[in-house]
């Protein structure tokens, strides 16, 4: 009898040269070339490379002439190679060969009378929560909006476990026996159920937009893992609008349980600044992740998300993160950005400064279809957390 794994290879094969047969009927296709090198140094340790090159190919299937409704579809193969001390390469070194479904989406829009829409959108896609934090990853599911001049509503239903564990990591309760085959070019990912629902109410007062938001994440029993009992609840308050003409704001704050009546918090304030030249922009962040705070228990979520740039790579949990972020586009195809901020940990009542870091951001477009990117991050600990820095250069050619 054929086990589950077969099954599963079987249809993801299908699945990915489905992708290409339809990628190469499409009247509008394509496909990209990425090459990303990236360097690591922890102060007073080896340096670490991360080689990744993919290859990805992408449909768009017009369902009719008005553009309304379509399937988007996108394909990839990633080879990966890990040196965990490049001063005696290939010593220590892993490799990994990745295949993957990244897109396979159908979306139908629908316009009414008095600026109402809505949209349905089903398949494999990429899913963001209102802070970016929480969740964020692709995902498999469906999404419908309606969204009318005064409210909008969205509700969202998914499933984690069909996806590939390579290019999705979710976090689990503590002393999981989740585990991946990496040497497998697809392994299935920790099994959730996800529910999602969303309300907005645009320019609701002196031009100022209060939305609510929130997701259930519910543990199901997956070939890998077993989360069975192992939930998690977020709500959301959001508000966001103009302060003057050019500045404006975000504010988010979300209460969350994985055992009721305790509750975590995570909080977030961006303040953005609109120049007059060159498309520059100014702003100002803070975030709060909440510990052992007083009645508050330790913040988690639910997508794998790093805080710092520290050799540590620590998640949102027990942590104040604030600075300021700067970019400039001096020409139509050089974006330049950069950044610093200044990080304090509380994973119980005491908060205590735990180090500065400084990046910047180089996106430079060549040709229509050829652009390039470098990355530099530097981190300075407060002892006995190491200082860190590492540097990534990105090449895509698009065809």
């Amino acid at each position: 009898m054929m086990n589950f794994s077969h099954i599963v290879k079987k249809t993801l094969i299908a699945t990915f040269t489905a992708t290409l047969a339809l990628a190469v009927q499409a009247q509008d296709f394509g496909a990209t070339l990425d090459n990303n090198s990236k360097i690591k140094k922890q102060e007073k340790s080896k340096y670490l490379l991360n080689q990744q090159n993919t290859a990805s190919v992408w449909a768009l299937l017009p369902g009719d002439n008005t553009g309304n409704s379509y399937m988007a579809l996108q394909g990839s193969f990633k080879y990966k190679y890990d040196d965990f001390d490049v001063k005696h390469l290939g010593d220590k070194k892993e490799e990994t060969q990745i295949l993957d479904v990244d897109l396979w989406k159908y979306n139908y829009i629908a316009k009414y009378a008095h600026g109402v829409s809505s949209t349905v959108s089903l398949g494999r896609f990429s899913m963001v929560d209102s802070t970016g934090i929480i969740f964020s990853q692709n995902c498999d599911g469906g999404l419908v909006k309606i969204e009318s001049p005064r409210v909008h509503c969205s509700v969202y239903g998914g499933y984690t476990g069909w996806q590939n564990a390579h290019n999705v990591t979710i976090l689990n309760k503590a002393g999981s026996k989740f585990s991946y085959r990496k040497n497998r070019t697809y392994d299935l990912a920790s099994s959730y159920a996800i529910g999602g629902l969303s309300l907005s109410f645009p320019y609701l007062l002196c031009n100022q937009t209060i939305g609510l938001e929130g997701y259930a994440f519910i543990g199901t029993n997956g070939k890998n893992s077993d989360n069975t009992d192992y939930n998690r609840y977020y709500g959301t308050l959001i508000l966001n609008g103009p302060i003057t003409k050019d500045l404006f704001y975000l504010a988010t704050s979300t209460l969350g349980t994985e055992d009721a009546p305790d509750l975590n918090n995570l909080s977030q304030l961006y303040l953005t600044y609109f120049l007059n030249f060159y498309d520059a922009t100014l702003e100002a962040h803070s975030i709060y992740a909440s510990g052992e705070n007083g009645s508050l228990k330790p913040f988690k979520g639910f997508t794998s998300n790093t805080a710092t740039y520290s050799s540590l790579e620590p998640e949102y949990t027990g942590l104040l993160k604030s600075g300021i972020s700067v970019s400039i586009k001096p020409t139509q195809k050089l974006l330049l950005s950069g950044g610093s901020d200044i990080i304090f940990i509380c994973p119980k009542d005491k908060t205590e400064y735990h180090g500065t870091q400084a990046y910047g951001n180089l996106l430079y477009q060549i040709f229509t279809d050829v652009k390039v990117s470098g990355f530099i991050a530097h981190f300075w600990g407060k002892d006995p957390t190491p200082d860190a820095i590492q540097a990534t250069l990105k090449a895509t050619i698009s065809f």
